[in-house]
């Protein structure tokens, strides 16, 4: 499946135009020398807290070197835990110990 999410740099220094409490899916990111974007972390939830949603994923997320988030509005919450469960299984390096996810931690 193919998402499409508008992409922040990290920290966010020009945040995303959403709504108060607005739900959604999110991605910690990096760039790799090839300039493929690598992701460090799926999440989900109110894409207005996505910088403080979890003190310990985000000093993980910072050891990683994030350097972007990439947020999507998502109104359901089946489909938000679906999406992040389809992205883990295509991009496996989220996983800890490369990235900060936990294998059924959805």
């Amino acid at each position: 499946m193919e998402y499409v999410y508008q992409v922040c740099t990290y920290p966010v220094s020009d945040p995303p135009e959403i709504g108060a409490n607005e739900p959604g899916n999110f991605i910690y990111a990096k760039r790799d020398a090839q300039r493929r974007w690598i992701p460090i972390f799926f999440g989900r939830g109110d894409l207005t807290q996505v910088g403080a949603f979890d003190p310990q994923k985000i000093k993980c997320i910072e050891s990683k070197d994030a350097t972007h988030v990439h947020v999507r509005v998502n109104f359901d919450k089946e489909s938000r835990i679906a999406e992040v469960k389809d992205l883990l299984a295509n991009f496996p390096q989220a996983l800890a110990p490369d990235g900060c996810n936990e294998q059924g931690s959805f």
